[in-house]
């Protein structure tokens, strides 16, 4: 009962987040602090629906994200900031770009020249870059959304190393004081999950622009 309870939950916060992210009036004080409320529920929906989700150091999260991309046969999903992992993933994105799938990233509209030149080497590998016009929180990739049987959800979460917290965005200290929260869904096992982060994709798109 409790994980129907969740997945129920999980499906208001991706409407509710979706108009939130969105709405013209999403700058108002009391708009805001609900976004950020059904940000940390809809990514405490993925990472613990089904128990503890596993932690890593970088470099494994890294192979991990690489071994999703490299199992893509039609399309590759990448929600992000920003895409700081251009340089670990770039390999792995080519080749899948070279087997003919098609990959997308969305990120939220920060004038950053470290976002500005990842952005470029992402376009530059064949990437549809869409910025989306603010950032919603969510990090994951969706591998092959649209086959119900081969469709693949990783989603990951920055967590400080002691304390066990979610690290904020922005937060300061060097990598060995954090590591990751990360759980694989895929469409055999975990089907409304994955259905889930595919109808959060199909809002996204609708308020995405290519700049």
């Amino acid at each position: 009962m409790w994980t129907i309870l969740n997945r129920i939950g999980a499906v208001a916060s991706v409407i509710a987040l979706s108009g939130l992210c969105f709405s013209p009036s999403w700058r108002t004080a009391s708009a805001v602090t609900l976004v950020a409320i059904v940000v940390v529920y809809l990514s405490a929906i993925f990472l613990t629906s089904t128990g503890p989700a596993a932690r890593h150091g970088k470099e494994a999260l890294i192979r991990k994200g690489i071994q999703v991309i490299d199992s893509a046969n039609r399309s590759i999903i990448m929600f992000a900031s920003d895409m700081s992992w251009v340089h670990s993933y770039s390999a792995s994105i080519r080749s899948a770009i070279s087997r003919g799938v098609e990959v997308k990233v969305f990120y939220d509209r920060a004038d950053t020249s470290e976002v500005a030149t990842n952005r470029g080497l992402l376009r530059k590998l064949g990437v549809k870059v869409l910025m989306i016009p603010k950032d919603c929180g969510f990090r994951g990739t969706l591998v092959d959304h649209s086959s119900a049987s081969s469709s693949i959800l990783f989603v990951a979460r920055k967590m400080r190393s002691r304390e066990g917290a979610s690290a904020k965005i922005g937060s300061s200290g060097t990598e060995s004081s954090f590591n990751y929260a990360c759980r694989v869904y895929n469409g055999t096992n975990d089907p409304d999950i994955v259905v889930l982060a595919a109808a959060f994709y199909d809002s996204l798109l609708q308020h995405s622009h290519d700049e």
